[in-house]
């Protein structure tokens, strides 16, 4: 018994209803089980596939065929058909009237994504035979192409905008070039920079080249070459060793990224970074011994060490520190603290639970004027302390009374903290005048007034 086919249509007819179309009939070009429809919205009548209007995976090509028109008509084409896959059509350029097949989703992006290949390929002609080359074909890139270069007769690969330009070079000829440099210094180049040289800027740069003098094989810049700046890392290495020994240091390996020597101390196997002119002119210092030498001076005084002082405040003698009987943090020498000559300014009587003063001066040279800031509860012996040259005289310009020198110091610091970026003058200059001390804090004279106001605040 077969099936009633009346019920199969009614199916269909329902599909195709539910997604916007009217079944017309049997399909009028293709296979079984597509159906011929017409779309309510548009009225254009199409084959769709049975199954795809099931799915609701469809669309009308003739509404598709007249958007790509538009499209195309917009980016100044004009639509001609199909092309090599349902991503592509053919078009026609209306300025030079040249057919070429674009895809369709770069015509929709619009210009740079597509342009005329014929057109671009006749530029290119034109420009080769203007640099006095000839385009043999394609390139390794959309950017380059394989050309003749009719002065030497070598194919290479160019870029098109060095053709453009005109300052293309024949590459051949240029290692010809490296070739002849190297011979000149004693090495054979023998290609391009090996796999293992590991460098920030263009590897184009480089070449592998042999020593000829210790056979060893090493890649080179090649402006170092052309220069003779040029030495064999495998033989420099010996070299280094013996000199790091010399110095306190093992020499371990080459930092490539930033070209220092990777070392550790030979005291404490402490690591380090060393620069290659350093090794080898006496001993040079392991900073995590220095101040393991610091923690251990400190502690038989019954101090802690900290760290650093403030440089901008403190020359590099000084060191922060805690006194382990009050905690407070002091700012000492290190031979002080490693003789044990000082006094606690919070635990142990000393100058600062005196009065003091905090004095600015003007101090003339006949090269310039500057001031000096200071404190002191004893001014003239204190800028007696100075060492002064015989060419300076001074002013006394403000003298501010304090209690304690505890006050007075930290008022002193708190006009440095406020004005040493601006208006300090470098202290390795003033070393000229102040032949002693009291060189760190010296002050331009337009600060005068500034300064003035901060001490009377």
């Amino acid at each position: 018994m077969t099936k009633d086919r009346r019920l199969k249509t009614d199916k269909h007819m329902a599909a195709a209803k539910t997604v916007g179309l009217i079944l017309l009939g049997k399909a009028r070009t293709k296979g079984k089980n597509h159906k011929h429809y017409q779309f309510e919205k548009c009225n254009h009548v199409q084959d769709i596939g049975i199954k795809e209007v099931s799915q609701n995976r469809f669309k009308c090509q003739t509404c598709f065929q007249i958007e790509l028109s538009r499209k195309a008509s917009n980016q100044n084409l004009i639509l001609i058909g199909e092309g090599r896959n349902s991503q592509h059509r053919k078009y026609q350029f209306r300025d030079c009237e040249h057919f070429q097949e674009i895809a369709t989703s770069n015509v929709n992006k619009g210009k740079p994504h597509f342009g005329c290949a014929t057109c671009r390929q006749q530029k290119l002609l034109n420009e080769a035979k203007i640099a006095d080359v000839i385009i043999r074909g394609p390139g390794s890139s959309v950017h380059h192409r394989t050309y003749t270069i009719n002065k030497c007769g070598h194919t290479v690969n160019l870029k098109t905008q060095s053709v453009r330009d005109g300052d293309h070079k024949c590459k051949i000829c240029k290692e010809k070039k490296f070739i002849d440099e190297a011979e000149s210094v004693g090495l054979s180049l023998l290609g391009e920079a090996s796999s293992d040289l590991d460098v920030s800027i263009r590897l184009s740069n480089y070449r592998l080249y042999q020593i000829k003098s210790c056979g060893h094989k090493q890649n080179f810049k090649l402006s170092h070459v052309r220069e003779n700046n040029i030495s064999c890392d495998v033989c420099a290495i010996g070299d280094i060793s013996q000199r790091a020994y010399y110095s306190g240091w093992e020499y371990i390996e080459k930092n490539k990224s930033n070209g220092l020597n990777k070392c550790k101390c030979l005291q404490g196997d402490h690591p380090a970074e060393i620069e290659t002119g350093r090794l080898g002119h006496g001993q040079i210092q392991c900073l995590d011994c220095f101040e393991r030498k610091l923690t251990i001076d400190a502690n038989a005084v019954g101090l802690s060490f900290l760290g650093e002082a403030d440089r901008n405040l403190f020359d590099a003698n000084y060191r922060i520190y805690s006194c382990n009987r009050c905690q407070n943090h002091l700012t000492l020498r290190i031979g002080h603290v490693k003789k044990g000559s000082f006094l606690c300014e919070y635990c142990d009587d000393s100058h600062l639970d005196f009065p003091s003063n905090v004095y600015l001066l003007h101090i003339k040279h006949k090269e310039f004027d500057w001031l000096k800031l200071g404190y002191s509860k004893d001014i003239p012996s204190r800028i007696k302390g100075y060492g002064l040259s015989d060419e300076c005289s001074f002013e006394i310009l403000k003298i501010i009374y304090h209690d304690t020198g505890r006050s007075a110091k930290a008022k002193e610091l708190s006009i440095h903290a406020k004005f040493k970026e601006k208006f300090r003058l470098d202290q390795r200059y003033m070393k000229r005048f102040h032949k002693l001390n009291g060189f760190t804090e010296c002050y331009q004279i337009g600060a005068k007034k500034l300064l003035l106001t901060e001490l009377e605040s």
